[in-house]
C-alpha cells in the first residue's frame, strides 16, 4: 500500500464536498476519485424534494337524514323576540267622576276608562296573563292599579275593557298639585293611561314565553272648559277620546 495515502478518511461536510474532492484529486491519490460517486449521491439526496409533512384534516360527518335534526312544524321563527305583529290599543273615552285638588300635595281621582285591543295576525293568538290599568299626570302616578283579568285573544279579535282607576287622596309632588288647579282653570287637562302586563303568543299548538306589554295612552281631557264637548251621565261626564296608544312588547 502506498505509504502516502492516509489511512483513514474523514468526510468532510456536504458543503465542503467539492473542495475536498479538488484539493485530494492527484495521480498518487487516483482511489479519491471514487468520491465523485458520494459527490453525484449527495446531491442527487439534496436534490430530491422533500416530502411534506402530512395536514392536519377535518373530516364532516354527515348524518343520514332521519338522523339529522328538523325543528318541528309548529315552531315559528324568530321568537328570540316576538314573532309577530305588536297588538293595537285604542283609548276610545274616559268618563270623569272625580277629578280635584283637594290639598296642594293631593289628588283624588275617580276614571272610567275604556280601552279595546285588535289582534292584527290573521294565525298567531295572544295570551293577556296579567294587565295592571293606572293614570298617571305629568310622568307621577295618581291613580292605583287596576287588574283586568287573564285573556285570550283570537286571529283578529278585538276585546274590549272598561275599568275604574281611581285613587284617594293620593300624595303628589307640591308643583303638580298647582299644576292641576291651573289646568282646570285653563280648560283641558292631559293626563296618561297606561297599560303594563304579560303577554305569550300561540302559533298551532306553540305557545311562546312571557313578554313585557307596555301600552301608554295619551289622554286630553276638556274637564272645565266652557266648549264642554262631553256627555254628562248622572254626576260624571263622558269624554269621547278615540286616541291611538303606543305599544311596546
Amino acid at each position: 500500500m502506498d505509504p502516502s495515502y492516509p489511512k483513514s478518511i474523514k468526510y468532510p461536510k456536504v458543503d465542503c464536498l467539492n473542495d475536498y474532492i479538488n484539493h485530494h484529486r492527484s495521480p498518487k491519490n487516483s482511489s479519491l476519485d471514487g468520491l465523485n460517486n458520494i459527490r453525484s449521491n449527495v446531491s442527487a439526496i439534496l436534490q430530491r424534494p422533500q416530502r411534506r409533512p402530512p395536514q392536519n384534516r377535518t373530516s364532516v360527518l354527515r348524518l343520514p337524514s332521519h338522523l339529522q335534526f328538523h325543528p318541528p312544524p309548529n315552531h315559528p321563527p324568530n321568537l328570540g323576540h316576538p314573532p309577530a305583529q305588536k297588538p293595537r290599543f285604542t283609548l276610545q273615552d274616559a268618563t270623569i267622576f272625580n277629578l280635584n285638588v283637594s290639598a296642594p300635595n293631593v289628588i283624588s281621582t275617580t276614571v272610567q276608562v275604556t280601552v279595546n285591543s285588535r289582534n292584527p295576525n290573521s294565525n298567531i293568538g295572544i295570551y293577556y296573563d296579567r294587565l295592571d290599568v293606572y293614570a298617571t299626570y305629568r310622568n307621577q302616578q295618581i291613580t292605583y292599579y287596576t287588574v283586568i283579568p287573564p285573556v285570550y285573544q283570537g286571529h283578529k279579535d278585538v276585546n274590549v275593557w272598561s275599568p275604574f282607576i281611581y285613587g284617594n287622596t293620593v300624595p303628589v309632588a307640591p308643583y303638580n298639585g298647582l299644576a292641576l288647579t291651573q289646568d282646570q282653570s285653563d280648560g283641558a287637562i292631559a293626563i296618561t293611561v297606561k297599560i303594563n302586563g304579560r303577554v305569550r303568543w300561540k302559533v298551532g299548538s306553540f305557545i311562546s314565553g312571557r313578554y313585557h306589554l307596555h301600552v301608554t295612552c295619551p289622554a286630553y281631557i276638556p274637564l272645565g272648559n266652557s266648549k264642554n264637548t262631553g256627555i254628562v251621565i248622572g254626576n260624571a261626564v263622558k269624554y269621547q277620546l278615540s286616541q291611538s296608544c303606543s305599544v311596546n312588547v
